[in-house]
């Protein structure tokens, strides 16, 4: 589905972001479930990942005091 390549780039963003990669993975890899689920299969490996990639810069990008229903809102927005 996502690759380690992919994985290992968001892991490194949370850090530079010194945010918790495991507290916003499965968060992300289920956006990315649900769009395959909808969508159909992505194109190619590239495409998955760079989905991924791009609702994980989403999650480091929001505020914390954000309510949630308007943090998932802003995640889909920017995909």
């Amino acid at each position: 589905m996502i690759s380690q390549a992919a994985k290992r780039q968001a892991e490194f963003l949370c850090r530079r972001k010194q945010q918790s990669f495991a507290r916003i993975e499965d968060k992300c890899l289920t956006y990315v479930r649900v769009n395959e689920s909808i969508l159909g299969p992505f194109k190619n490996q590239v495409y998955a990942d760079r989905f991924f990639l791009t609702l994980v810069r989403a999650e480091l990008e929001r505020p914390e005091d954000e309510d949630s229903a308007q943090r998932s809102r802003t995640v889909w927005i920017s995909v």
